[in-house]
């Protein structure tokens, strides 16, 4: 079982219908994988820098895996 808090489900449930489907099917590779791909395309600038959304993206995905690690 993949162990979510609710802010977190919620954040996932609006934005990543894919990651979404792999929670709700109990795949955390996909999850993880999907976390990470929105993460890439929505956390930076045209330059390629970090932006505060993606900090607080990369914080979301760094405390999801510790959330899951067995």
């Amino acid at each position: 079982m993949i162990d979510l808090n609710d802010e977190q489900k919620k954040f996932i449930k609006e934005n990543s219908p894919t990651a979404w489907n792999a929670f709700v099917n109990d795949d955390y590779r996909i999850l993880e994988e999907e976390l990470y791909m929105f993460m890439v395309e929505n956390g930076f600038d045209k330059n390629d820098d970090i932006t505060d959304y993606g900090r607080k993206l990369e914080k979301m995905c760094d405390d999801v895996q510790r959330q899951n690690c067995v």
